[in-house]
């Protein structure tokens, strides 16, 4: 029988480790050694407690809306409001609509139908959702909006009939009755084109623009020479003249039509049913339904309605040439004799070289316009009366200005007559009361009075003068423009007056 083996004390499992480590016994028996003991303290850990978790809360967000970009009265628009919750509650709707729209919400649909008596304009749309926790997302947009409202056959798309001011009027060439909403498009997207051009834009609001639906028995424009059995309302056709791009109206059918629509029209222009590329200008200017041909509109109404030459070159025209016709070209070559010298930089030459030193749309006096290289000068390297679709220009933007106000654009309302001449022994007992309004805002305009010549200050933008005159007297009211794109007689634009005798 073997010896038994002297037993040794057996350690606590957790006291193991620091056994093999330390050859120790921190927590258990001796192990029959006599030598001194070592105790080894184990640190407090601390006790920390798990760190408590707030949970997020988020707000709702609201998905991809479908938007119009623009509404009009004979077409309302629906959209499905769309939100997402992180906790899943049920999402609250709320909306908030400008002036010229009407809204309707029905649970998650929106309902938006415009005011088919206000005027062209944007109006906000702002949509809310909120969860069940009050938490909200919010979206907007502004929405361009129109009446498109048409009754015997006219409508307008900014301002009014009766309103004072400039008449642009828009006929249809060529659209069936079904086909007037395309028409009504291109007339709208026309507008947008001169909105979007600074010149233009800065006094677009003396401007009523209407547009005038003429039905054709036949959809679409035929070319020179084709005859149709029933040919357009107005007479269109294309490639008149053997030009392949010139599209020409029957003026002598337009205009009575236009004076049946609108009998105090400004200007009349013709869109023809047809995507070719072309236009034309004259008494009627007239555009295709391709995007490219607005930029012939635009530069067809300098000449007919701002008084612009062409700047380009065409040894094929050979027109008289007066000094002083166009406000645009000059024979002149010395700074003293340019008639928009008032905005030549006085560091840049006359003439002036090629290309200019710093800015492309520099005024100065640049060799070559209506149609010659030479002999003739227009005011910049290049614009919209010598490049369709370039900038009109600081010189053509002030001509187009001048004639705004010179063609019904200056004033809404003025009394008495301008050139009355009153009697003294008529005064009334209060003096007499001289109003002039204008038609644009007292950002763009401002009224200076003046008796016998001499400013009353204290008038400036004032719309009334009242006066009681013992003596004869003359009254006054000049029109400054204040956007800064007319530069000459000071700004002035247009003026009033009266005398007392």
């Amino acid at each position: 029988m073997k010896p038994l083996l002297p037993r040794r004390p057996s350690l606590h499992p957790a006291c193991w480790g620091l056994a093999m480590l330390l050859a120790l016994s921190a927590c258990g028996g001796g192990g029959g050694s006599s030598g001194p003991t070592t105790t080894i303290t184990t640190p407090e850990v601390p006790r920390v407690d798990p760190p408590v978790v707030t949970p997020v809360v988020k707000p709702p967000v609201i998905g991809t809306l479908a938007w119009p970009m623009t509404l009009d009265a004979t077409h309302p628009a629906q959209m499905k409001l769309l939100a997402t919750d992180p906790d899943g509650g049920a999402i609250t709707w709320s909306v908030v609509c400008g002036a010229r729209l009407k809204c309707k919400l029905e649970g998650d649909t929106l309902s938006l139908e415009v005011d088919a008596t206000a005027p062209l304009g944007q109006s906000g749309v702002k949509i809310t959702a909120t969860n069940p926790k009050g938490l909200r997302d919010l979206a907007e947009r502004n929405v361009i909006v129109w009446s498109r409202a048409v009754a015997n056959h006219l409508g307008s798309l900014a301002g009014a009939p009766d309103r004072a001011g400039l008449h642009l009027l828009i006929l249809g060439d060529g659209f069936t009755a079904a086909e007037q909403p395309v028409f009504h498009q291109a007339a709208y997207d026309m507008l947008a084109k001169f909105a979007s051009l600074p010149e233009i834009a800065a006094h677009l609001d003396a401007w009523n623009i209407h547009v005038g639906e003429v039905d054709a028995a036949v959809s679409g424009i035929p070319r020179a020479g084709n005859h149709p059995p029933v040919p357009p309302p107005l007479g269109s056709e294309l490639g008149c003249q053997g030009i392949v791009r010139l599209l020409c109206p029957n003026a002598g059918l337009a205009l009575p039509m236009a004076a049946k629509l609108l009998p105090h029209y400004t200007k009349v222009m013709v869109i023809g049913n047809t995507t070719d590329y072309a236009g034309a200008g004259g008494d009627v200017s007239t555009v295709s339904l391709a995007p490219e041909a607005r930029d012939v509109g635009v530069h067809e109404l300098g000449h007919s309605f701002a008084g612009l030459a062409d700047e380009y070159t065409d040894l094929q025209i050979n027109y008289p040439y007066y000094e002083g016709t166009f406000p645009n070209i000059t024979s002149y070559a010395t700074r003293e004799q340019v008639p928009w010298r008032v905005w030549i930089d006085a560091a840049r030459p006359v003439p002036t070289p090629f290309p200019p030193p710093d800015d492309f749309d520099a005024v100065g006096l640049y060799p070559g316009g209506y149609y010659r290289a030479t002999g003739y000068y227009r005011p910049t390297m290049d614009s919209f009366m010598y490049s369709l679709g370039k900038n009109i220009g600081a010189v053509n933007g002030e001509a187009w200005a001048r004639n705004v106000y010179l063609k019904g654009g200056a004033w809404s309302a003025v009394e008495p007559a301008s050139g009355t001449t009153l009697q003294r022994s008529a005064q009334p007992a209060g003096g007499w009361l001289f109003k002039a309004t204008p038609l644009l805002g007292p950002k763009i305009v401002e009224t200076r009075w003046y008796v016998n010549d001499i400013e009353r200050t204290d008038l400036r933008g004032a719309t009334q003068l009242r006066l009681l005159s013992a003596e004869p007297a003359t009254v006054r009211v000049d029109l400054v423009d204040l956007t800064g794109r007319v530069r000459q007689d000071q700004g002035v634009v247009a003026g009033r007056g009266w005398s007392i005798q």
